[in-house]
């Protein structure tokens, strides 16, 4: 497969991004649908679940593309961290941009719980300079919260360089499992400190982050480069029963830890060869909807904002007023297809456009 565009990896990527938005909009957003939902079903409420298979997947890719430059030093670390910055930085920027604009408004029209609470000056600060996934906390999201995420990667990609070259020096069938056995058992320990297992920021998040992070160049490593995939899990009768098997983790309350194997197991069978399961995901639509992912992460927190800001200038009521089933469906409708169009938008004028201009103008092929 194409290195650069592993197809049904890019969909997935996707997918995961309309699951992190729905869990937002109806956990946090449309709280009365959520609680609704988590009657029946965690499917919803376990959706934060998908940031841990971002920081899977960021490991593998970044192993995938760059471990051959890192480990024979004709990439650059500067190079490396450059790409990666133009990548996440100029979105990340904009939008933070925005909600600064949101409550200056409101300061000025003399809104007293302007730059309080998650909008502080020195969090706006901390957000500008990334780094605001450094913090005790385990539960707050400054600004716009899905990028605590984004600085907890960033905080991955520093230590990238020296991390690929130490996990890829573990060769031996003992070495590896113990790999994996130490990971999962530290991952379990993250997820039992606190009653929201991985549902975690803050310092906390960090390490799940670095964790699962690992996990994801380890994965490459061993299973992807070794052929295990292949003759194992690249079958589309396997491939639907882990990806049933996913959906039923999530389903269930309490299986964070169950959940984020079944994910690796997941990258591991898509990524190695074409079946009838991948082909489906290659399909042109899922590939764009996976092109655009990170803005569809990165944008909805503020199109929520906007929303509701909306809603009380027009209407004088919160969206969470809206009580009816109708009422709450067409807020809900209105918010994907204002995050679609948004991340459109942001993906071709800003995203990709400053992804390439950037290290062009530092002289960086």
């Amino acid at each position: 497969m194409d290195r650069g565009h592993i197809r049904p990896i890019t969909s997935l990527r996707g997918i995961a991004a309309v699951y992190v938005l729905l869990h937002h909009l109806l956990v946090y957003y449309l709280k009365d649908v959520g609680l609704g939902l988590s009657e029946y079903t965690f499917l919803i409420h376990n959706g934060y679940l998908w940031v841990d298979f971002f920081f899977i997947l960021s490991g593998f890719l970044l192993a995938l593309l760059y471990h051959e430059g890192i480990a024979d030093k004709s990439l650059p670390v500067s190079h490396f961290l450059i790409r990666r910055i133009s990548r996440i930085y100029p979105l990340h920027l904009a939008i933070l941009v925005l909600f600064f604009l949101m409550q200056l408004a409101l300061f000025l029209k003399g809104n007293g719980d302007a730059f309080s609470d998650q909008f502080r000056l020195v969090d706006f600060l901390r957000s500008l300079l990334l780094v605001h996934a450094v913090q005790s906390d385990p539960f707050f999201t400054p600004w716009n919260g899905p990028s605590w995420s984004i600085s907890a990667e960033w905080c991955a990609y520093l230590l990238f360089p020296w991390l690929v070259v130490l996990v890829f020096k573990l060769r031996s069938r003992l070495a590896v499992g113990l790999f994996w056995v130490v990971g999962f058992v530290a991952l379990t320990g993250v997820a039992s400190v606190t009653p929201r297992q991985l549902d975690l920021t803050g310092y906390l998040g960090l390490l799940r982050c670095f964790i699962e992070f690992s996990m994801g160049i380890m994965l490459y490593s061993t299973v992807y480069r070794s052929g295990y995939a292949g003759r194992w899990l690249a079958r589309s009768g396997v491939q639907l029963l882990l990806f049933a098997g996913l959906l039923l983790s999530l389903h269930f309350e309490g299986m964070d830890v169950l959940s984020v194997m079944l994910m690796v197991l997941v990258i591991s069978s898509v990524s190695e060869r074409e079946t009838r399961v991948t082909r489906f995901l290659s399909h042109p639509w899922l590939f764009y909807l996976g092109t655009i992912s990170y803005s569809i992460y990165m944008v909805h927190w503020l199109i929520f904002a906007l929303v509701d800001k909306s809603a009380r200038l027009f209407l004088g009521i919160e969206v969470r007023e809206f009580v009816t089933w109708g009422g709450n469906v067409s807020v809900g409708l209105l918010c994907l297809l204002l995050v679609f169009l948004a991340s459109v938008i942001c993906f071709h004028v800003i995203e990709e456009p400053f992804r390439k201009r950037i290290p062009r103008m530092l002289g960086i092929a």
